[in-house]
């Protein structure tokens, strides 16, 4: 059974700009984590007084409490848990974040990456996960897809999904192109790099550091995302598995074109010829397909 990817969910809706400064927040944590120091525990708040003098004024028991008193869901004195602190105006929020924003379009290289890195994984300065990060945020800030710098840095990840050997830049490779929402660009590259992060899972439920190669997959169970709704009539009772490719491909010329190992002499000519990639399926065994 050859390994042929699906159509990949999209998000049905987009949250608010705003949101991106929580994102924001969040990176610059993240940036800064290693190099702050533990914050000095804050001094305890001394216990409202009680007045003993009358009986009925001491506080109950803890194991007395009355059920009836805890604040229910609901209860217009019970502050929201996602609403934002008191005091917090959302103008300087805004502001904070489109300050960030035009920090990280100044950021950006012209090849559209982000960072000092030159490719994927810790070798090359992570550039595939600095940028689909800088370019997520960039989405939830309300930035448009059509924006020439975020079609510059899809394009890049694009360029270098293949390559991608870590689960964090696989991750965020993924949901950078899922929110780009260019599914005939995308799924396909979006469904493999999905399957591989299925296939590194552990027994345990987590993921280690590595992806498996494509290559590693072959002989592993096909996942439910890939048989669901598809027409195996002529495959029913037989154990479904993931096959690696037949043939090997690797990119060549100035535009990196994928080719067959089968073609050698189109090598040669890869920045000279035009690839049709027109004829697709999203069906897994080869009759319907």
């Amino acid at each position: 059974m050859v390994l042929t990817p699906g159509r990949a969910p999209r998000a049905a809706s987009r949250r608010p700009g705003r949101v991106c400064g929580t994102l924001l927040l969040a990176l610059a944590f993240a940036a800064g984590l290693a190099a702050q120091e533990p914050a000095p525990p804050a001094p305890p708040t001394d216990p409202k007084p009680v007045d003993n003098s009358d009986p009925a004024a001491d506080p109950k028991p803890a194991d007395k409490a009355d059920p009836a008193a805890d604040p229910k869901p609901g209860d217009p004195k019970v502050p929201d848990k996602a609403a934002p602190p008191a005091g917090l105006d959302p103008k300087q929020v805004a502001d904070a974040a489109d300050k960030g924003v035009e920090f990280l379009r100044a950021s950006q290289n012209p090849n559209g990456s982000f960072g000092p890195g030159k490719g994927p994984g810790s070798g090359d300065g992570w550039q595939v996960g600095y940028t689909s990060l800088a370019c997520i945020t960039l989405i939830e800030c309300g930035t448009p897809l059509t924006d020439p710098g975020l079609l510059r840095a899809a394009e890049l990840v694009r360029a270098n999904a293949a390559k991608l050997e870590t689960t964090y830049e696989a991750a965020l490779a993924i949901l950078f192109l899922n929110r780009m929402n260019n599914p005939k660009r995308d799924d396909r590259i979006i469904q493999t790099l999905g399957a591989r992060l299925i296939a590194g899972q552990s027994a345990t439920g987590g993921w280690g550091y590595k992806v498996p190669k494509l290559d590693e997959i072959h002989g592993l169970p096909m996942p439910n995302s890939y048989t669901a709704g598809q027409p195996l009539a002529q495959l029913q009772g037989k154990q479904l598995v993931a096959h690696r490719p037949m043939f090997k491909f690797a990119q060549h010329g100035r535009s990196g074109q994928w080719m067959s190992g089968l073609l050698p002499w189109h090598h040669k000519l890869a920045d000279d010829i035009c690839i049709v990639r027109s004829m697709v399926t999203e069906q897994i065994n080869h009759d319907p397909a």
